[in-house]
């Protein structure tokens, strides 16, 4: 799970192989636009290399950098520095000082925090991944940066866990 991109490999044959997006690249855009579907006006997550088309049209409510904010507070200077450089609403939360991000679809409001963010982009990952191995995914190791703190470890884990997988291992 990275910042800028992510990516996801397996072991076998004594070493880690990459597993290529649906386009065939080896690192997938950590990005999440939450749109409407205008075909049917249902609640459309496109994540990765499936927002290329939507990027200009949905610009604020393309969300990407997420990670900066996982285990942060609201009130904290990174967050205060993030907000002003994000296109997307990064909110209070109404029930501690954590960030949210907020989204407008449809004129409805509709907030995540960043671990469900998160959550969409593992949950895209491992379905590439379940194609690409044509086999059920429900284990996995997440490696965080060296500098995550307890908090930040704890919060990656529980976005693989909204994802509906097991987390063996969190590794810097």
């Amino acid at each position: 799970l990275g910042t800028t991109f992510s990516c996801i490999g397996v072991y076998r044959n004594g070493g880690v192989e990459i597993i290529p997006n649906s386009i065939g690249e080896k690192t997938t855009p950590s990005i999440v636009i939450i749109t409407n579907d205008p075909k049917n006006n249902e609640l459309k997550i496109l994540v990765g290399e499936e927002t290329t088309d939507y990027l200009v049209q949905n610009y604020n409510s393309c969300i990407f950098e997420i990670k900066r904010l996982i285990g942060r507070k609201f009130s904290d200077k990174e967050v205060k520095d993030e907000i002003e450089k994000l296109p997307f609403k990064i909110i209070k939360s109404n029930v501690d000082d954590s960030p949210m991000i907020e989204i407008i679809s449809n004129e409805i409001p509709m907030t995540y925090s960043p671990v469900e963010i998160s959550s969409f982009i593992i949950k895209k990952m491992v379905k590439n991944a379940e194609k690409y191995l044509n086999k059920r995914i429900s284990k996995l190791v997440i490696t965080v940066p060296a500098y995550f703190n307890d908090s930040q470890r704890k919060l990656a884990k529980q976005a693989a866990e909204l994802a509906k997988l097991k987390v063996l291992r969190v590794i810097n």
